[in-house]
């Protein structure tokens, strides 16, 4: 399952995010971590099903949590069996993660037009491929009395 998952994660392959394979985060190895992104990928055996494993596993998540690291974790089974929905939330995740990235390090309103308040956009990278706005409706409900 891990040489399948590398062999579809390496070269920038997918959402043109950089894998590393079994990357040192001390005390731990993750099996898959973009750096870029802040996203591990761990792929989990039958032993993972064990309550002490699923114990240590949960503190690993926790640590990462911590780090602000993301983890995506999937059966070995899912990965050689449904190998095209794994690829789909790993390739939702890294969008999702650039979107987040993006979106905070642009100026928020920048301009209104009617209703619709442009509060950002995000491009791809290579940029000439993608552009994500964000927008928002500005609210049409009257303000309580007393200005709350």
């Amino acid at each position: 399952a891990e040489g399948l998952m590398w062999r579809l994660l390496r070269g920038r392959q997918l959402a043109n995010a950089k894998f590393r394979r079994q990357h040192p985060m001390p005390p731990y190895i993750l099996d898959f971590y973009c750096h870029e992104l802040k996203l591990a990928i761990e792929l989990d055996g039958g032993q993972h099903n064990d309550p002490r494993h699923r114990g240590r596993d949960e503190e690993r998540d926790a640590f990462m949590r911590a780090k602000g690291v993301r983890t995506l974790r999937f059966w070995n089974n899912e990965v050689l069996r449904e190998t095209e929905s794994v690829m789909e939330a790993v390739y939702q995740e890294l969008i999702e993660r650039r979107v987040q990235d993006s979106a905070s390090a642009l100026p928020v309103d920048l301009f209104e037009f009617g209703p619709i308040v442009f509060v950002g956009a995000a491009l791809s990278d290579p940029p000439d491929q993608l552009l994500v706005m964000f927008v928002r409706l500005k609210s049409s409900r009257p303000q309580p009395a007393g200005g709350g």
